[in-house]
């Protein structure tokens, strides 16, 4: 006990420096996560990202009259990065698939939420306060829970379902932020186009050639089926120039 009320009273006096890293943190795997990103570094940051929004939203109804609009833009930045990371680098076929159930979970946790905060008596701000709280509260758990389900769509999901045959082009004489590198149609329209990763490809010196791929197509734990966005040159399993 003696520990946690050590770590709160540590989280509560240095939460700026926090979101600060956080912010920091969203800006890196952004920029490198075509090189860095997995699904263990995306659990670790899930993590990450959770524990701050809810030492976040602790600290907001607590010392929210101390706190800066900087420290909920830090906040907010960090959960954008995590959940972009997970849009950015992993695929559906409706990429906006989990949002609705994001929005839905959310909801209902701001509420128990605010609920909870009324029945322990605390200092309940005004009105349009509370209908601040509640919007910033929707807002940011939803981003998080909308990253959060897809990261649990594809944790340890690694059911081959088929082969997907795409047409590659390289776009861009350099990888650009976010790590946009090629651009893929897919034959099946049911995919699209993509900016995508595929580092494995060689186009033989003509640099705007167009070429033929096949990427696997791996069945989500949670009913939808994914591609990923990043292929290495070691990961012809997954991936296959034609």
């Amino acid at each position: 006990m003696k520990f946690l009320k050590n770590l709160n009273l540590y989280t509560t006096t240095n939460y700026e420096k926090l979101a600060f890293f956080g912010f920091v943190l969203a800006g890196f795997m952004q920029a490198l996560g075509f090189t860095v990103f997995n699904q263990s570094i995306a659990l670790l940051y899930g993590i990450f990202v959770g524990l701050q929004l809810i030492l976040f939203f602790g600290n907001w109804y607590h010392y929210r009259s101390e706190m800066t609009w900087v420290v909920a833009i830090g906040t907010f930045m960090s959960v954008l990065g995590f959940a972009y990371s997970l849009y950015d680098q992993v695929h559906l076929k409706n990429d906006w698939y989990f949002l609705p159930y994001a929005a839905l979970i959310g909801a209902v946790i701001s509420v128990v939420v605010i609920v909870f905060v009324k029945t322990k008596n605390r200092n309940m701000p005004k009105s349009v306060s509370k209908l601040i709280d509640l919007s910033v509260l929707v807002l940011f758990t939803t981003i998080y829970l909308n990253g959060l389900l897809s990261l649990g769509n594809i944790f340890n999901a690694r059911q081959f379902v088929k082969w997907e045959q795409a047409k590659i082009s390289t776009f861009c004489l350099l990888v650009t932020f976010g790590g946009n590198y090629n651009d893929a149609v897919f034959v099946n329209p049911d995919w699209g186009s993509r900016y995508m990763n595929l580092f494995f490809m060689e186009n033989e010196g003509a640099f705007y050639e167009e070429m033929t791929a096949e990427v696997k197509v791996f069945s989500g734990n949670l009913g939808q089926d994914y591609i990923l966005k990043t292929y290495d040159k070691d990961e012809k399993e997954d991936a296959r120039q034609l």
